[in-house]
């Protein structure tokens, strides 16, 4: 069984703020996206893109924030979430949802792309190749805030969310 990373969430404390693993792998996903699009754009022709590049990345970001959150809030602890509805857009507690994140990508791209008259599935394949930049923030906050447990042989157990023995059974 591979032993299990102590890494803090918080990366750099400012005053009362946090800079944590998770929000700078955002940040820095984001702008991988944004470089990996742009370095694309100029290999190919597709001016209804090029036009509205920078608008597209603001709303795809967006998107995938909403999507984050209501995803997490929909799929994980709905039942909480009703009780307290106040609690649903404070993202800095925790809880994205990739799944949530993917859908909030597809409806915000969609939505975009028609509004302006871009081939959406022309913009979706170029955006496509960035998806792994930014899917590294997920691996980050497994590993920072012990979310989910591995089933898997060799695979890393996760302290606090498992019993090692049902692993070892696996």
């Amino acid at each position: 069984m591979l032993p299990y990373p102590d890494i803090d969430p918080v990366l750099l404390h400012i005053g009362p703020l946090q800079v944590r693993w998770y929000g700078l792998m955002y940040v820095l996903g984001f702008a991988a996206a944004y470089l990996l699009v742009k370095y694309q754009l100029k290999q190919r022709s597709f001016p209804e893109l090029q036009e509205q590049f920078e608008n597209l990345n603001i709303a795809l970001i967006i998107s995938l924030i909403i999507g984050g959150r209501l995803g997490y809030v929909l799929f994980y602890n709905l039942g909480y979430y009703l009780a307290h509805p106040w609690e649903i857009p404070a993202t800095w507690t925790g809880g994205m949802a990739f799944h949530g994140a993917a859908i909030g990508l597809f409806v915000g791209g969609l939505w975009f792309c028609r509004r302006k008259k871009i081939p959406f599935f022309k913009a979706a394949d170029i955006y496509m190749v960035t998806m792994e930049s930014s899917s590294s923030s997920d691996v980050t906050e497994i590993w920072s805030t012990s979310l989910t447990p591995a089933m898997l042989p060799g695979a890393a157990v996760l302290e606090g969310t498992i019993d090692e023995r049902e692993c070892n059974g696996v």
